[in-house]
């Protein structure tokens, strides 16, 4: 035997809704296992609580199984349709991408040619200003006589 109460705190529901089932629908049937208690405590038998907890279990209908069907399907339709979608746009932008990849390559292929092209100018630049500095040096240098007459001017000095 259980109290209103009790019963409730086992369902995990208020008093207030064993009190409405007892009520209720489930009146006619719980009329041989309710009685009063001490002190007024509606008090209820095995059998009659094993009634009211299952009226608290949700009860399972069946499904139709036409409608589940047509439903999955139209869910799962949906869904491919929306994967597929997606799908495209990461086509698109992957090719949109390797586009930009393939001119940032080709504007690195023109950089890099155009610096070897410069690197060359410059080769080219600091040769014909060493030329022109060795001949400035040669023009401003004094005219100067070989070593063969310096020698043959210091051997008569010594004879003489």
């Amino acid at each position: 035997m259980l109290t209103v109460s009790e019963l409730a705190q086992e369902l995990g529901v208020t008093p207030q809704a064993v009190y409405k089932r007892i009520n209720g629908d489930l009146k006619l049937s719980l009329k041989k296992y309710i009685q009063k208690g001490k002190g007024g405590k509606i008090v209820i038998a095995t059998e009659g609580a094993e009634l009211i907890k299952q009226s608290f279990k949700p009860s399972l209908k069946p499904v139709d199984n036409d409608a589940g069907n047509q439903f999955k399907d139209a869910f799962k339709e949906s869904l491919e349709k929306v994967q597929i979608e997606r799908i495209e746009d990461f086509k698109r932008q992957i090719e949109s991408l390797n586009q930009q990849i393939e001119r940032q390559q080709s504007s690195i292929e023109h950089l890099q040619r155009q610096n070897e092209a410069l690197v060359q100018q410059n080769e080219n630049s600091q040769r014909i200003i060493f030329t022109m500095q060795t001949q400035q040096k040669l023009i401003e240098a004094p005219a100067s006589k070989g070593w063969f007459s310096r020698f043959k001017k210091d051997s008569q000095k010594g004879e003489g």
